[in-house]
């Protein structure tokens, strides 16, 4: 806001202060009276002057010692000058001090209302040039401002792809920028919301509905036997969706605090993939070959987690979970023998809502933010993350440098 005033108040300053100074040039200092003027008055205030004047009956003659000139203009009475002065109602009169000196002859009074007819377009200038240096500084900024409304009314409809474009030009351009920047935001929260109402509506009642379904069939049959680990699956699917709706929106409001500490690495394992072990038909072997870690426990827990759950939707019968040391640090992968990464998709997997299309055993697909919520808790704890293909499991491989 600082720039939008500097910049109205220069141009009005500058604007008005050079037609102050042609005012000022061209009316203050020009002569009361023209040397056409003075030249007529001299004729008609010379003494026993034979040639006859219209003027001549509006000439006086005074004592010199009834005026109270300025020493200025008694000097130059004094040199024979004819002065020119107005009174207090502009009415001109032309002043002569005759050779003897103790007379002054008087020329007045005068009407000066066609005496200077350029007054009056110096000054029809003046004020034309204060209108236009308002409109040059208006216009843009009110043309500015009316792309910020309609910009405001098109968001304010639901339209979020609404911009303001203001030129680097423009007095505003910083608020311009801004507003388009919050714009895109709420365009991208609206895209998330969509996309995650969306994912809800499908992935959050898939799992719903076959755990009531095999209900239903118990209860309507109670001589069949129940599945209990078909159901526990559901269950744990759902609960796993649930875990990454919550910790993606959690991780779009904020950033988590990192703080690494000391653990056992195989105890550390076995705690995140403890739940998949329902999952009888999937061989889970964990390698570990380092003693303690030093890292951040919920953000490594949950990127295990995420990996485990994308493995068990596509794994055919085996995941592999490494834990090596590195030269750069510690290193985590997670393999198993699914179909594995899509390689036109690979750069884009790490990405939110994006989904791998290759065919699952279980047809679990997930909401595609699996990955996503990985690679940002990777950022944030300086880890580097690799998607590639298993060497010995032939399918996909995730590998985690810490």
């Amino acid at each position: 806001m600082f720039k939008v005033y500097a910049y109205l108040f220069s141009a009005l300053v500058i604007c008005l202060g050079a037609s102050a100074w042609v005012i000022n040039t061209q009316l203050n200092e020009a002569p009361i009276a023209t040397a056409a003027e003075t030249a007529l008055a001299r004729v008609v205030l010379q003494p026993n002057n034979e040639q006859q004047h219209e003027l001549a009956n509006l000439v006086t003659s005074k004592p010199a010692a009834s005026f109270h000139f300025s020493e200025g203009i008694q000097r130059r009475l004094a040199n024979a000058e004819v002065v020119a002065m107005l009174n207090e109602d502009q009415h001109l009169y032309f002043y002569y001090l005759d050779s003897a000196q103790d007379q002054v002859r008087v020329l007045g009074p005068l009407p000066r209302d066609a005496r200077d007819p350029q007054q009056a377009f110096i000054s029809m200038l003046f004020y034309a040039s204060v209108a236009l240096a308002v409109l040059l500084v208006s216009w843009p900024l009110l043309r500015d401002l009316n792309r910020l409304r309609q910009a405001s009314k098109t968001i304010s409809k639901g339209d979020f792809s609404a911009q303001a474009k203001l030129t680097k030009f423009s007095v505003i351009y910083g608020i311009g920028e801004a507003f388009d920047e919050m714009a895109r935001a709420l365009r991208d929260q609206n895209d998330y919301q969509r996309q995650l109402i969306n994912a809800v509506s499908h992935d959050f009642l898939t799992p719903i509905s076959r755990a009531k379904f095999a209900l239903e069939i118990h209860r309507e049959m109670p001589e069949s036997n129940l599945n209990g680990d078909s159901v526990l699956q559901d269950i744990t699917e759902l609960e796993m969706l649930v875990e990454e709706f919550l910790t993606y929106a959690e991780l779009n409001q904020c950033r988590p605090a990192i703080r690494p500490t000391v653990h056992n690495a195989q105890d550390l394992l076995e705690q995140a993939c403890d739940k998949f072990k329902i999952y009888s038909d999937i061989e889970i072997e964990i390698h570990c070959q380092c003693d303690v870690i030093e890292v951040d426990r919920r953000s490594f827990l949950r990127i295990l987690q995420n990996l485990m759950s994308n493995s068990v939707r596509f794994a055919k019968t085996k995941i592999h979970v490494h834990l090596t040391d590195n030269p750069h640090g510690i290193e985590l992968r997670v393999e198993d023998d699914g179909p594995g990464f899509s390689e036109k998709l690979s750069p884009e997997l790490l990405q939110a809502f994006v989904k791998n299309h290759q065919v699952a055993q279980r047809e679990q697909t997930g909401v595609g933010l699996g990955l996503s919520i990985v690679s940002k808790l990777c950022a944030w704890n300086d880890a580097d993350i690799q998607l590639d293909k298993s060497a010995s499991l032939h399918g996909a491989c995730v590998r985690i440098v810490f």
